[in-house]
């Protein structure tokens, strides 16, 4: 097995990722670690359907009010890369975070240090446009646009997180975000990508959106994201979450339980367009379509790994990235 490999497993919310890649774990040696923003979240398990994601590591690194860039994650997916070397396995990421998998395949640049305050600064901001009626992170998203027009062109209006993150690298630089990035941009982690996507139609996707939102409600999404009020434990990065945001707006405003679930749906379809555009930003994803063998899924998608991998193993001399 070419130990250089880096293997990935990507697609939007409710495609079905996690139940493939514990069916690829059990073809391959690999060790499996979580792609996605919002399971580095402590306490945050309904809302990011961390059931049976134990075998998965990256997640539950950083309590809920905590901040968790983009590098900081790198930063613990090297580590955990290096962990599942050392043990004869290949890395296998498994997620939808477009941002994460950009930053594996396309480079890392180097950030500046953001000073404390200008970080609060930024954070107190974005808290209050995300209260009701606080005017919405398109208000920042405008002001980002002002100084920083290109990181704002590829950033959606309400994405607070990146908007917040673009802003106060120009706040505390004076330069914008966007061109830090052209000048000082690396890849973090050596190794030859090796990435598979599954892909639903349309109307099955959202079947499943559905299916996956009444879950969340049945196992208890309300109580968790109370709890987490109470404790005053979310900040304001992980209270955008989908799920969290609509839970937290109904029992602040009131509203039924029916009304909630409807928006989570909604406001799920729509981030899952926004996870698809991104990952049609990588030619080199293979995607097995889930339509109309859905229970062919797992299956095609080792043989997908498989067949990828084989080159390697066979002593391909194709280089690895550095």
């Amino acid at each position: 097995m070419q130990p250089g490999a880096l293997l990935f497993l990507v697609g939007p919310t409710a495609s079905g990722k996690k139940g493939a890649a514990l069916a690829v774990a059990e073809a391959l040696p690999v060790g499996l670690l979580a792609l996605d923003s919002m399971k580095v979240y402590r306490g945050m398990d309904v809302g990011t359907d961390k059931a049976g994601a134990g075998r998965f590591a990256l997640t539950d690194l950083v309590d809920p009010d905590q901040r968790f860039s983009v590098g900081a994650w790198v930063r613990a997916a090297r580590t955990e890369v290096e962990a599942v070397r050392a043990r004869g396995r290949l890395p296998l990421f498994v997620g939808g975070t477009g941002l994460y998998l950009q930053a594996l395949l396309r480079g890392l640049f180097d950030a500046p240090p953001i000073d404390p305050d200008v970080r609060r600064r930024v954070e107190e901001m974005l808290e209050a446009r995300a209260l009701p009626g606080g005017g919405g992170t398109p208000a920042l998203h405008a002001e980002l646009g002002r100084v920083d027009p290109e990181s704002a062109a590829r950033l959606h209006p309400h994405d607070g997180r990146r908007i917040a993150r673009a802003y106060e690298v120009w706040l505390q630089t004076g330069r914008p975000l966007s061109r830090w990035q052209a000048e000082s941009t690396r890849l973090p982690i050596a190794g030859v990508p090796i990435a598979v996507g599954i892909r639903w139609s349309r109307p099955a996707l959202r079947r499943r959106i559905s299916a996956r939102v009444e879950r969340m409600f049945e196992r208890g999404l309300v109580d968790e994201v109370r709890r987490l009020l109470e404790s005053r434990r979310i900040g304001p990065v992980a209270a955008l979450a989908i799920g969290y945001r609509q839970v937290a707006a109904m029992l602040r405003d009131g509203g039924s339980i029916e009304e909630c679930r409807r928006a989570v749906v909604r406001d799920t379809i729509t981030f899952v367009r926004r996870q698809e555009n991104w990952l049609r930003r990588f030619p080199e994803v293979r995607w097995v379509e889930a339509d109309p063998d859905p229970e062919g899924v797992s299956r095609r998608v080792t043989e997908a790994f498989c067949a990828a991998l084989v080159p390697l193993t066979a002593g391909s001399d194709r280089p690895s990235r550095s």
